[in-house]
């Protein structure tokens, strides 16, 4: 067998096949500095801050909670203190009206309503008069099969 002579490749050169010397070196990479890290969105930020716990002062005692945890009790001890805006913002973020929760005032009938409500009485006592009356002169089928059965 002949010998090849050197620098001759072992192998083809051509598409898909780049000659060794342009090859990556074992230990090397084609990008060294790497892909760039993605920029954290403010969103990302607010909750990685959010989640942090800190130390706070409640009922005169050291309690660890989270930022988060913080702010909302911050915004409903404004509420207690009859702050509208926590007052509100409380309110809509749970869907609850407040006009809803709070205890109806005492209702003042005046003669006009008491009258008002005497004649709906009246009414309706004699509606209820016509229909009996109507109940006896046209008794319905049902009425009938119970009244001819023997006992």
């Amino acid at each position: 067998m002949a010998k090849k002579p050197k620098g001759v490749p072992d192998y083809e050169v051509g598409y898909g096949k780049p000659p060794k010397h342009t090859q990556f070196q074992k230990g090397q990479s084609g990008n060294p500095s790497g892909k760039s890290k993605k920029e954290t969105s403010i969103k990302a930020k607010l909750m990685q801050i959010a989640s942090e716990d800190i130390t706070v002062q409640k009922n005169g005692k050291s309690q660890a909670m989270t930022h988060l945890d913080a702010m909302v009790f911050t915004v409903f001890a404004k509420a207690l203190k009859g702050d509208l805006p926590a007052i509100k913002f409380i309110s809509d973020y749970i869907g609850v009206d407040v006009s809803e929760t709070s205890h109806p005032q005492q209702l003042q009938l005046t003669s006009a309503d008491l009258e008002a409500m005497s004649a709906h009485a009246d009414w309706l006592k004699l509606l209820e008069d016509a229909q009996s009356e109507h109940d006896l002169e046209h008794p319905t089928e049902d009425d009938d099969d119970v009244t001819d059965t023997p006992s």
